[in-house]
């Protein structure tokens, strides 16, 4: 057994290995991060280990969904409607919200369900009643709303709700993240609105303080232009992926150069 050759060939094979697995990884979380902006989910969200494996509920979810490794958007898409943690709230509003959609987590608050392309609305506090989402066709005849140019209802939704208190409240919609001028308006009846300051979350939850108890609420923002590429980011950076590359082609390189010789 020539061992000058077979431990070279060993190394190449685990540089290989190693190399391909980091950039699928780079390319799936970049494409999970372009379907949620700012979202603080790490890679274990589908693999419990740095080896992709075993598989978490989400993974197990995503893969059934035809997920590739190296990410499938239409996958990703797909799967946001999946509840692997029966706890009511679907994969997609768990990840925008900032909770675990593998783990049942202790939200105080609720959910309102809508049969409406806008998807769920999840409202935490500490004294939530039942969330009821209504579409809306027009803000200023329905609501009395008037908006600034440029400036439009996140996902064309009302929100109702009843609290015991007025602590601050955050709101997470399944479908739709708020953007660059974010107000809240407190409809009390029609024509009169209370327009109370906001923040928002890089991940699209909007965090407010009511000024009412029996609130409708919708939250006005300025539309994201839609982003054209993945941008970067992964469970590995693109600084540790370029060397792993290089250092493929080296090896490669001169492998087949003493193989040669």
């Amino acid at each position: 057994m020539n061992l000058k050759k077979i431990i070279p060939a060993t190394v190449l094979m685990g540089v290989v290995t190693f190399s391909m697995n980091a950039q699928a990884k780079t390319e799936a979380k970049a494409l999970f991060d372009q379907n949620y902006p700012g979202n603080t989910t790490a890679c274990t969200v589908c693999h419990i280990s740095a080896n992709g494996k075993p598989l978490t509920a989400y993974g197990t979810g995503y893969v059934g969904a035809g997920g590739q490794k190296a990410g499938t958007l239409a996958a990703i898409k797909k799967v946001e409607e999946l509840d692997p943690d029966f706890d009511t709230i679907n994969n997609g509003l768990e990840i925008r919200s900032g909770t675990d959609p593998n783990s049942p987590d202790t939200i105080t608050g609720a959910l309102g369900t809508s049969t409406e392309a806008s998807g769920d609305v999840l409202v935490q506090g500490s004294s939530v009643g039942t969330v009821t989402v209504t579409a809306l066709t027009d803000a200023y005849s329905e609501l009395g709303l008037t908006l600034a140019s440029g400036q439009e209802i996140l996902s064309n939704v009302k929100v109702s709700f009843l609290v015991g208190n007025l602590d601050p409240l955050t709101i997470t919609y399944a479908k739709d993240s708020p953007s660059g001028t974010v107000k809240v308006h407190e409809v009390t009846g029609l024509g009169s609105v209370n327009t109370v300051s906001a923040t928002s979350s890089s991940s699209g939850s909007v965090t407010f303080t009511p000024t009412v108890t029996n609130l409708t609420i919708a939250i006005e923002h300025t539309p994201a232009v839609q982003a054209t590429d993945s941008g970067g980011g992964g469970c590995l950076t693109d600084s540790l992926s370029a060397p792993l590359t290089l250092l493929f082609t080296m090896l490669t390189l001169g492998f087949f150069a003493r193989k040669r010789d």
